[in-house]
């Protein structure tokens, strides 16, 4: 988008799609666009605007995934290429996927972190870094926020949570302890996800001139509240199919 208004334009067409997109369904469908969400999406718009200055895509973003982590007093200064550069910018991520706006809700998203293990810690951090620009094929997991929001909901029903979704009957674990259990058992779900994915990325046959890009993995089916209960309560992971279609750069996941 090389013509400014070009670009204003569909910056209109992308809020008011956003402001819209569930008032389809209910009237507090609405409120998607809440005060925070709408001042995110003015602070990448005003971000955006680092193109016209001649900054690059990947420029771009990280200048926007700084100023996303100082707003949750979060340090995003690492170098990106470095392990710690790419956990910080990970992090942040899954803080925007949540719409955490506060550096308590930052802090949930560290502690759940903290409960994975080294290598599943690796995957996230190296999937959600991946622009898809000059660093192969990218994975853009579609519902992913709603998915991880509905977990996040259950860890923050503290009395609920604690009753239905004991980690041992005979458990002591403090409401703030489960709560990160369960924020992490969304991020296991969601590293399964784009592990699976990415083995049929890497089986399939893509066009030789196409060494970057990103693929759309839907997310749908998984976001079913029987699903996270299912996660939750009986700690069982969903097992779910693949369905690749290469021509529409998609993958999309059903539970069975």
């Amino acid at each position: 988008m090389e013509d400014p208004r070009c670009c204003d334009l569909y910056l209109l067409h992308m809020l008011l799609d956003i402001a819209g997109a569930r008032g389809e369904v209910s009237l507090r469908g609405s409120l998607t666009l809440d005060k925070e969400t709408c001042e995110r999406l003015v602070q990448a718009i005003h971000t955006l605007d680092l193109f016209k200055q001649g900054f690059s895509e990947i420029e771009v973003y990280d200048r926007y995934v700084q100023e996303r982590g100082e707003s949750l007093e979060c340090k995003c200064t690492d170098p990106r290429s470095s392990k710690s550069g790419k956990i910080q910018r990970a992090q942040i991520r899954l803080c925007g996927m949540l719409r955490i706006e506060s550096f308590e809700g930052a802090q949930h998203v560290v502690e759940a972190w903290k409960l994975l293990s080294e290598s599943e810690q690796l995957v996230l951090s190296d999937e959600l870094n991946r622009t898809g620009i000059a660093d192969g094929w990218a994975m853009v997991p579609y519902h992913a926020p709603r998915l991880l929001k509905m977990f996040y909901v259950k860890a923050c029903e503290s009395g609920e949570c604690s009753r239905r979704y004991e980690l041992e009957d005979d458990s002591d674990t403090s409401t703030d302890e489960f709560s990160a259990n369960a924020l992490a058992m969304g991020f296991r779900l969601l590293i399964r996800v784009l592990k699976n994915a990415r083995a049929v990325v890497n089986t399939s046959t893509l066009p030789e001139q196409s060494e970057n890009g990103f693929y759309v993995v839907k997310l749908t089916n998984l976001t079913k509240r029987h699903v996270i209960d299912s996660v939750l309560h009986d700690r069982k992971f969903v097992n779910f199919t693949i369905h690749h279609k290469d021509k529409l750069g998609e993958i999309v996941l059903g539970h069975t």
